[in-house]
């Protein structure tokens, strides 16, 4: 029964200066509130210092760790015989001090929101903003201080079953099924990735952006049994491969709750990586001719075909949904979100890419 445990670090090379001066199309403004939020009041934009720059930073946490991850997995192997094997592991990563990217200048808050947007979710900005300052920043000459720190956890957990028939008889056999789960805080630190809230940074707790929840693997060689100088030495090696679809965020593409981030805001309570994207089918295949000429030289033909059914693969997914209608917003319920073959990539959960069409490629080797 095999078994392992090991500890891996990822060293880093940071630096400070990743602070730049604003320029006229960074100059941050909030829009006001659509009329109705807040009844009896009447908000105002939120606008920088005239004449002071703002500046928006990029640095590196003080007390910045290098990421470390513990990998453990066990297993069993048996033989059943007649040339097949069974074989079962499980495979279990956890990953501590991952980087990730935190906005520390945030408004300030003189109490607990009063009032709800129209997604359902608290606003997280005070209603008495001065009209025309930035002080309400804690930093009031900052308009970003984008921290890199390492705060973020992973976790996958990953169960492997496979069947293998070795090499007789002119054919060989495998199949493989992977069940797994990863969860992760944060899948890159880069802007883009920000957490939601940064005061409550396990909100985006969910399933990483790569998890697959299942994964079949099937494939075989078959050589020709003839003699025939025309039909031998053939080899034919087809394999299959079948996914379920990986998950994506849904994001509204507007800053909803006045905290100076569009990149981040989702609707209503849905959580970070709740849509469910499509899964793959795949059946790939490769012919191969082999013409020997004495003991250890011979050509080699080969013909493959990928994709060989021509099944669209969706990939990506528009995931701007803010432009959806409010009551079709609200009915966005967890995992069951999932993108729409029948719209416009333009359009809201509209694919906007899909893996390779079938393709065939031919080759000649020749080895000595």
């Amino acid at each position: 029964m095999p078994s392992s445990f090991a500890v891996y670090q990822t060293l880093q090379v940071l630096t400070n200066n990743f602070s730049r001066p604003i320029t006229a199309a960074d100059v941050f403004a909030v829009a006001p509130p659509t009329a109705g939020i807040f009844p009896g009041f009447t908000p105002q934009r939120i606008e920088p210092i005239p004449g002071k720059p703002l500046e928006v930073r990029f640095r590196a946490d003080p007390n910045y760790k290098t990421p470390e991850s513990y990998q453990a997995s066990f297993g069993i192997q048996r033989d059943l015989g007649h040339g097949f094997s069974f074989e079962a592991d499980y495979l279990f990563v956890r990953g501590i001090y991952i980087t990730r990217n935190r906005d520390t200048n945030e408004f300030k808050q003189t109490g607990p929101p009063s009032a709800l947007n129209p997604n359902g979710g608290p606003t997280f900005i005070r209603l008495t903003l001065t009209p025309g300052l930035s002080s309400d920043f804690r930093v009031p000459r900052i308009l970003q201080d984008n921290i890199y720190e390492s705060s973020a956890n992973s976790f996958y957990h990953a169960a492997t079953f496979s069947v293998q028939r070795r090499f007789a008889n002119n054919f060989s056999l495998n199949a493989h099924y992977t069940f797994s789960k990863s969860i992760d805080e944060v899948t890159d630190f880069n802007s883009d990735f920000s957490a939601q809230n940064p005061l409550n940074l396990r909100l985006d707790r969910s399933l990483s952006a790569f998890d697959q929840r299942h994964r079949a693997v099937f494939s075989g060689s078959f050589q020709s049994p003839s003699r025939n100088k025309f039909l031998r030495d053939f080899i034919f090696s087809p394999i299959f491969i079948a996914g379920s679809g990986r998950p994506f965020n849904l994001l509204l593409g507007f800053d909803a709750n006045a905290d100076g981030r569009s990149q981040t805001d989702r609707p209503g309570t849905v959580g970070r990586n709740t849509g469910l994207g499509a899964p793959f089918y795949s059946f790939d295949a490769r012919l191969a001719r082999r013409f020997k000429f004495g003991e250890t030289k011979f050509l080699e033909l080969t013909l493959e075909g990928f994709n060989l059914f021509n099944h669209t693969n969706f990939q990506g997914v528009n995931n701007i949904v803010g432009s959806l209608p409010l009551s079709e917003r609200n009915r966005l319920e967890t995992f069951t979100t999932r993108g729409n073959r029948t719209v416009a990539p333009t359009k809201p959960l509209g694919f906007t890419s899909a893996s390779n069409s079938r393709q065939l490629q031919f080759g000649i080797r020749f080895n000595f």
